[in-house]
């Protein structure tokens, strides 16, 4: 069984809430990029994450899961702060990979039993959604950590499957994080810095490994 941590790459296309969250927190990892011996340009500008579950038999293909602002982009700042918006979803992936240049992933094989655990722990998350949890996102851009603990980020999904199914190596970068709440490139960072390969998805080229 197989679960995938897919990531998504900024370019100036127009998404100012990507670019932002892209430059921001690329620019607060640069020491640890380098500390792994990665220089700054190889590592990949990320705006959001998903958990895709799927197995070899061809079960569950194509099930993504995250949170997500959705149509909260549109809305502005203060009526997202009033609203409950989009949140933790699941969708096929052929809904999320529209533009599979522009994503990343890291594959990780689990046992049948913690692939069932990850996947309870994700569609409890859906059936529990509280909203996304905007205040997190703007506290990534003024350095002091906000976050609502009934309300999801993308990372954050991303993080809780990790901790289920990964090494004490994952475990111990919890520290790394304030609240538990890393960026979706800190998330990345701390699987690649355990032992974890990013590869571009159209292609399957290694980008980061140690």
């Amino acid at each position: 069984m197989r679960i995938r941590f897919l990531y998504y790459g900024t370019r100036k296309d127009g998404k100012i809430m990507d670019d932002i969250i892209g430059r921001t927190t690329h620019k607060a990892n640069k020491k640890r990029m380098l500390a792994y011996g990665w220089e700054p340009d190889q590592v990949p500008m990320l705006a959001h994450g998903e958990v895709m579950l799927f197995n070899t038999d061809g079960l569950r293909v194509g099930t993504c899961y995250t949170s997500t602002m959705g149509q909260m982009r549109d809305r502005g700042i203060i009526k997202n702060l009033l609203s409950k918006g989009d949140g933790t979803v699941s969708r096929p992936s052929s809904e999320v990979l529209t533009h599979p240049e522009r994503w990343y992933y890291i594959d990780v094989d689990v046992s049948i039993d913690l692939f069932f655990i990850v996947e309870n722990y994700l569609m409890t998350e859906v059936l529990n959604n509280q909203g996304y949890d905007f205040l997190c996102i703007l506290s990534f851009l003024c350095g002091v950590r906000f976050h609502a603990s009934k309300r999801n980020i993308c990372s954050e999904i991303q993080h809780r499957a990790a901790l289920l199914i990964t090494t004490a190596c994952y475990a111990s970068r919890f520290k790394d994080t304030w609240r538990d709440v890393p960026s979706p490139i800190l998330q990345m960072i701390n699987m690649v810095s355990c032992g974890s390969v990013l590869r571009r998805l159209y292609n399957d080229e290694v980008v980061l490994e140690l």
